[in-house]
């Protein structure tokens, strides 16, 4: 008989399908199935939080039903059984396609579980925990006299949080990532500090790199196991960069309120709640950087937009944040070999973005802590609307688009670090 919920998860290019079945004593719990598939790449990634298009949702999923056109028997008969669970693997599935699933018994009581979805991603573009950690621990063993891989504290479901110190620990350009769920992270920043390391060894004596490449690790794994909408807050149910001890307060971004638990900016029970925020607290204050970049945006990709949590516009730290932010701005536009090409309005400093107009910039960010404790440029980076990056918006980031972005973010780093090198 089946029971609970139809699970799915994403791996190495196909669907697993599990399942729970069980019986009553003396009874086989393993019921022969059908397990059927829609092809549903109408589900949304993204669903107009922050001003982008309004798109097809969670609710979208929970209403599809076994009777919809395109849905198809892919499997009738009895599973193996192990444990309380049934698995089943479907191999007829395509990396950048939605698939949505159902499981109906053949017992008496035809029981259905489902619709779950599944996002087949790319593994490539899109690294688990244990990827990251694979890949750090692989540039730390090659550059054993230049890189220092360190732990800063561990998650909510406790996955240990990572971070590598390569070159000059004085003066240092910190990088992190993915404090949001489904936003950059480590398969962007890892290979943008492999660029750097590769190109300009020598500047890496003079300024060097520190580098937490996934903050909200937990719920990330989701993202890549195959949940097909964006996720954002952590495994407890809060916004981690609405957490962080600088304007902890209620505000109304996006036009919600962050004071309500079920809120996309939930900001937690008190700042500072979480693992993951007092870990990447934990790497700044080892760190004391001379500038801070968090990566932010949507999927795996992000631009030139440069957001600054700094003092008013007459204040000198605010100017000298946008020069800084021109610099890196620069170097990401520059035409390099090996970049593709960049077909975006200009960027000026400090941005206005449409999101914030009426409710303000948000407040307990990460940046905004780092800039107001050490008062170094902290910036958050979002996307600069390009042609070529707007497959990101939902979620359909090719390898090369994803290796080019690596590339332009690791000249724009070089070019602030060339920049902070010439400082006294």
């Amino acid at each position: 008989m089946l029971k609970g919920k139809l699970y799915t998860q994403a791996v190495n290019g196909r669907v697993r399908v599990y399942f729970m079945q069980q019986g009553m004593p003396g009874e086989d719990p393993n019921t022969p199935v059908r397990i059927y598939r829609k092809l549903a790449d109408t589900i949304s990634f993204s669903f107009g939080m922050a001003g982008d298009a309004m798109g097809n949702w969670v609710e979208y999923i929970d209403n599809m039903k076994l009777t919809d056109p395109g849905v198809t028997c892919v499997f009738e008969g009895q599973l193996p059984y192990a444990y309380t669970f049934c698995e089943y693997m479907d191999a007829d599935v395509e990396i950048g396609h939605c698939y949505v699933y159902w499981v109906v018994s053949q017992g008496a009581d035809n029981t259905v579980l489902g619709p779950t979805a599944c996002r087949v991603r790319d593994p490539e573009v899109w690294w688990g925990h244990k990827r990251t950690v694979a890949e750090l621990e692989k540039l730390a063993a090659e550059y054993p006299d230049l890189i220092e891989m360190k732990q800063y504290g561990e998650t909510t479901m406790h996955r240990p949080m990572y971070a590598l110190h390569i070159g000059n620990r004085k003066k240092v350009v910190a990088v992190a990532g993915a404090v949001h769920a489904s936003e950059p992270g480590p398969e962007l920043l890892v290979r943008a500090v492999r660029h750097i390391i590769k190109m300009r060894p020598d500047l890496l004596d003079k300024v060097g790199l520190a580098m937490l490449p996934t903050i909200n690790i937990d719920v990330r794994e989701e993202t890549v196991n195959g949940t097909p909408h964006y996720l954002r807050k952590n495994h407890n149910g809060v916004d981690l960069n609405r957490n962080f001890p600088w304007e902890w307060k209620e505000d109304f971004v996006y036009g919600v309120s962050n004071t309500i638990p079920e809120s996309s900016t939930y900001h937690g029970p008190y700042a500072g709640s979480e693992n993951e925020s007092r870990a990447a607290m934990a790497f700044v204050d080892a760190v004391v950087p001379a500038a801070l970049f968090v990566y932010d945006s949507s999927s795996v990709i992000t631009e030139d937009t440069l957001l600054f949590d700094g003092e008013p516009a007459d204040g000198p730290s605010y100017d000298y944040a946008n020069v800084v932010a021109n610099i890196y701005s620069k170097g990401f536009r520059a035409d390099h070999p090996g970049c593709g090409t960049f077909t975006a309005a200009p960027v000026s400093f400090p941005p206005e973005l449409d999101c914030f107009a009426e409710t303000g910039k948000p407040t307990a960010t990460f940046e905004g802590w780092a800039y107001y404790k050490y008062f170094c440029p902290a910036f958050s980076l979002q996307s600069s609307n390009s042609k070529e990056g707007c497959c990101n918006d939902d979620d359909q980031v090719p390898l090369e688009r994803l290796e080019q972005w690596s590339l332009r973010h690791a000249y724009a780093l070089i070019a602030v670090m060339e920049f902070l090198a010439k400082e006294a």
